[in-house]
């Protein structure tokens, strides 16, 4: 996909949210053509944002009522046989930041932060008009979901948005809305980059090497101890570096669970990476990272490096130099 055509690819609209697995009621269009007949329902989408951001569950259902009603289309993909019947990915992810995650959110001021982004071209107010929805260019097609996951924490340490974590799935409907003054971009759209291929854990993967019993990866991963000692071995001694954005990420994250002494290892990584902004911003990934996810079996990867590097016995050889007796 061309940058001049990045508002030409086909989508599939549905008279309504209810028909998206009607393929009687299916139309497809652009995308421009899709983004543009909000117009059209002014009435209806006014209507719908009386009662948006209301917490009663009564109030809620109405507005959930109202949406309903109104045209909705897909982004990500071309469907077939409606939405469940993916025939076409596309390299676009359209993310959503509303209020609920993101109190106080100012809607203008969301919408001309996020299009400063490079590979954000298009961003607009929501159907109910306290939230906003944009749209991210991808390298590609490869991996939405983990795509999606690294893009959340993109959008979080660049402008302080938090994601509607339901936009991970290519198939995901967006109801039609209307907005006087969208803001957008043709052309200097840089795609949020390919995953690399050890970007993301093999969580049922066992590093070979690592003696069975009382000796299983998950004994090992348990001691902060021993894990501190081969992500210190790893960054300091084997001199790894991290490649994109996504695979700084997934270091983050390790070293997070890994309290203050992944903090300086975090920083000691993060100086040698491409992109390194300052130890603040470290600070601020590493604290948004915590807790978040099965990010523990990313120190699987210092597991890995130690053993080729060291070989068979690289066990004993980081218990030995740091003295991790507590190491089984």
């Amino acid at each position: 996909m061309t940058q001049k055509s990045i508002y030409d690819f086909k989508v599939s609209v549905f008279d309504t949210i209810k028909d998206s697995n009607n393929p009687s009621k299916m139309k497809t269009m652009t995308l421009s053509d899709a983004l543009l007949p909000g117009h059209k329902y002014i009435p209806e989408i006014t209507h719908a944002r009386q009662f948006s951001g209301k917490e009663t569950p009564e109030i809620k259902a109405m507005y959930d009522a109202q949406k309903q009603k109104l045209p909705a289309f897909t982004i990500s993909c071309l469907c077939g046989q409606g939405t469940k019947d993916i025939v076409q990915e596309h390299p676009v992810i359209c993310i959503d930041i509303d209020m609920q995650d993101n109190p106080g959110l100012d809607p203008e001021k969301a919408k001309n932060d996020l299009i400063e982004l490079p590979n954000v071209f298009y961003a607009s107010i929501s159907i109910g008009g306290k939230g906003v929805f944009a749209l991210v260019l991808l390298s590609d097609t490869d991996r939405f979901k983990e795509r999606f996951n690294a893009l959340e924490q993109y959008i979080l340490n660049k402008t302080g948005y938090k994601i509607d974590s339901s936009c991970s799935n290519p198939n995901r409907l967006r109801c039609i809305s209307f907005d006087d003054d969208p803001v957008f971009k043709i052309d200097n759209i840089v795609p949020f980059p390919a995953l690399k291929a050890d970007s993301a854990p093999m969580f049922t993967q066992l590093i070979q090497g690592v003696p069975k019993g009382n000796h299983l990866n998950e004994d090992l991963l348990n001691d902060d101890k021993f894990c501190t000692a081969v992500a210190d071995y790893c960054i300091n001694h084997l001199g790894i570096k991290t490649g994109d954005y996504a695979d700084w990420l997934s270091h983050m994250g390790a070293l997070s669970t890994l309290e203050m002494e992944g903090e300086a290892l975090a920083q000691q990584l993060s100086v040698q990476s491409p992109g390194y902004k300052d130890a603040d911003d470290v600070r601020k990934t590493l604290r948004s990272t915590k807790g978040k996810g099965n990010h523990r079996q990313y120190l699987l990867r210092y597991f890995k490096e130690c053993k080729d590097a060291l070989g068979h016995d690289w066990i004993k050889i980081i218990k030995s130099q740091y003295n991790c007796f507590n190491a089984a």
